[in-house]
Formats: structure tokens, sequence, C-alpha cells
């Protein structure tokens, strides 16, 4: 059958088989589907989306705006962040982690074992060790030297300048 004009139904409809609409279609109210629902172009919300399980999506997802993700997050590949990234708590990384250009650390800083590294090492304030240090090579200190406790120079041992001793002294041969 075919309609020349418009159709009203004042109570509930029932289509035992499939329906099709062409041109716009406007919906008023809640809107129940019990199965899948096909979208062949872009679809906008003009408001909210809540889904109350699992969602997947086959491609990218591109979010303008501000993003909150609540719960455990798994990213299972790469991620790439185009700006600075701020973390309200810890971070662990469980392999290895690149930094490819400098690492800026504010407070205190503990590094648990080995440290290596594979240039110059510069400390702007004073140095505290709490066990020895060992130097591979020559060592260059631009200004005074102050031990305490009792000193041994192994090797031959050459001064430029003057030797002040302020105590006894003992020379062996």
């Amino acid at each position: 059958a075919t309609l020349q004009s418009g159709l009203t139904v004042a109570s509930d409809a029932s289509l035992n088989a499939g329906l099709n609409v062409a041109g716009s279609t406007k919906l008023v109210g809640a809107t129940e589907i019990d199965s899948t629902i096909t979208v062949a172009q872009d679809a906008t919300l003009q408001s909210g989306l809540t889904v109350a399980s699992d969602a997947s999506l086959n491609a990218g997802l591109n979010v303008a705006g501000s993003t909150k993700l609540v719960g455990a997050t798994e990213i299972d590949s790469t991620i790439t962040v185009a700006q600075d990234a701020t973390l309200q708590s810890g971070l662990t990384v469980a392999s290895d982690a690149s930094l490819n250009a400098g690492l800026n650390v504010a407070g205190s800083t503990k590094l648990v074992g080995a440290t290596a590294l594979d240039s110059t090492l510069t400390v702007a304030g004073e140095t505290t060790l709490q066990t020895g240090i060992t130097v591979a090579s020559d060592a260059s200190l631009n200004a005074g030297l102050n031990v305490a406790g009792a000193t041994k120079l192994v090797g031959a041992t050459e001064l430029d300048s003057t030797l002040t001793i302020a105590g006894e002294t003992t020379l062996q041969t």
C-alpha cells in the first residue's frame, strides 16, 4: 500500500518486517533498540554518550577537549604525547626508559642500584659521599684539598710548591 499523505497512529504500531524510511527522520522521546545498529556514515550526538558495557572501536579515536579516564587504563602499544604531561602521582616503568633530551627533577632524588654516566657530571652544590670513592684515571682538583684523618699516598708524590707541616714529622727512607 502507498500513502500519498501523512500517517498518524494514536497507539502502538507493530511492523513485522523491515522499515525503510527515505529522507530525514525525527524520533521524539526515548528510543530503544533491542539489537545492533549500523550507521553507514558519520554520527553526531548533541549530548553525552553512555555505554553500559564494553565499547570496541576498530579504528582510530579522535577526542577534542579535555578527557578523563576513570579506572585502570591499559595501552597495548606506543603512546605519543605532543605536549607536556603532568602526573599527579608516581610513575613506574617496568623496563628501560629512554629520554632523548634533558631530565629535570625537582626535589631530592634517589637512584637505587649502580648508575653509569656516559659523559660528565656537574654538581652545583656541596656533595657528600657516604662511602669511599674510586677514581680509575687522573683526578684534577682546581682548588684546595682538605683531608681529615690519616692519609696514605701510594707511589711517587710530587709537590710543585711549598710543603707546610704543622705537627710532628717522621721521614723514612
